[in-house]
C-alpha cells in the first residue's frame, strides 16, 4: 500500500483531509467486514486481508496460486460458454459481478458467496484485479428460514409461528 492517496477534501472548519496515512489505509484494509483479494495480471493470489485468510481458512499457502484455482468460479460470458470472471473481466476492462457462488473450503465447510472482480490499472495499464467477497451464507439461510414458516403457515389448518429475537423460528 501507499504512503498516501487523495480524498476528497473535507467540508470542516479544521482544515481540510488531503492525505490517507498508511495507517489509514491498514485500518481500512482490516476493518471491512468483505474478504479482499488482490490478484496479480494472471490471477494469482498478491495479497488478501483478514477476511480473506479466514474465509479461506488458510493464509499463506493461497499466496501465488490462482483465484480461479481456489474458488473455482465460472461465469457465463458473452456467448454461452461458461469463462473464468478474472479472465472476462481483464478482456472487458469492465466490473464483473457474480451474485452467488457456492464454494466448500477444504475443510468441507461450504458458503455462498457474492464476489465482485475489479479491474486495476496503473496509468491505463492492466496490472491485475482486486476481488471483493461477501459472504452471504448467514443472510441466505435466514432467508430460506422465513420461506419454510410462510409455508407451513400456508399449509397448517391454524397457523402460529414464533420467532425469537434473531428471527429463528421457535415452533409453528
Amino acid at each position: 500500500m501507499t504512503d498516501s492517496m487523495n480524498s476528497a477534501p473535507s467540508n470542516s472548519g479544521n482544515g481540510s483531509l488531503n492525505v490517507l496515512t498508511s495507517d489509514d489505509a491498514r485500518f481500512l484494509w482490516e476493518a471491512v467486514p468483505e474478504a479482499i483479494f488482490f490478484l496479480d495480471r494472471d490471477n494469482r493470489i498478491g495479497l488478501l486481508n483478514g477476511e480473506a485468510q479466514q474465509l479461506v481458512g488458510r493464509t499463506r499457502t493461497v499466496i501465488g496460486i490462482g483465484f480461479h484455482d481456489l474458488m473455482g468460479c465460472l461465469t457465463v460470458g458473452e456467448s454461452t460458454t461458461s469463462e473464468c470472471p478474472f479472465t472476462r473481466m481483464r478482456s472487458t476492462g469492465e466490473l464483473v459481478v457474480i451474485p452467488s457462488h457456492i464454494w466448500a473450503r477444504e475443510d468441507g465447510t461450504q458458503f455462498e458467496l457474492s464476489l465482485s472482480f475489479w479491474p486495476r490499472l496503473q496509468q491505463g495499464v492492466f496490472v491485475g484485479g482486486v476481488v471483493i467477497v461477501r459472504d452471504l451464507t448467514d443472510a441466505m439461510e435466514v432467508q430460506r428460514d422465513v420461506q419454510r414458516a410462510a409455508r407451513l403457515a400456508e399449509d397448517a389448518p391454524n397457523p402460529i409461528v414464533e420467532f425469537d429475537a434473531t428471527g429463528a423460528m421457535l415452533y409453528a
